[in-house]
């Protein structure tokens, strides 16, 4: 089941799940967690032409008592640690046989070469393995599809590293 293995999972009618956080039994944290969530969908809604680190940090200092717990965690933050550009860069991949595949590499799929029925090379990227089997692989793509591939066929398997 692939949407587990993805850091916001929002499969469940009624939730989403968050699974970036390092996992705590302090309450201050699991606090500040659900804080951090709730003030950045709050942030980014109201303040959809521009966005910055600075002006997320603005907005929940202006309402301290609402997110004291996500601040106590915060500290003290310098003018250099608002400053902060995000920066894309490209992954480090890895090339491997499908055999040197294992069960802790299926959500980390990059990018996977195949050659369909017809002859035609595919590749798909950013993709979950739902499930393994002798002939079969039960890929989940971006868009949310899942594609039933021939193992005899996949030619390519990129992991990031």
């Amino acid at each position: 089941n692939g949407e587990r293995r993805v850091y916001l999972n929002e499969t469940n009618e009624d939730t989403v799940e968050a699974r970036f956080f390092k996992s705590t039994t302090n309450s201050t944290n699991l606090k500040a967690y659900i804080q951090y969530i709730e003030s950045l969908i709050k942030y980014t809604k109201y303040h959809s032409k521009t966005v910055s680190v600075n002006g997320w940090f603005q907005y929940i200092s202006k309402k301290s008592d609402k997110y004291k717990e996500l601040l106590k965690v915060l500290g003290e933050l310098t003018k250099e640690d608002l400053a902060i550009k995000v920066i894309n860069k490209e992954p480090k991949l890895k090339k491997l046989h499908l055999k040197d595949l294992t069960f802790g590499m299926f959500s980390n799929i990059y990018k996977l070469v195949y050659t369909n029925r017809r002859g035609d090379t595919e590749e798909f990227t950013d993709c979950v393995v739902d499930e393994l089997g002798k002939y079969h692989m039960f890929l989940e793509i971006a868009s949310g599809e899942t594609k039933r591939l021939s193992v005899d066929n996949i030619k390519e398997i990129y992991i990031e590293v």
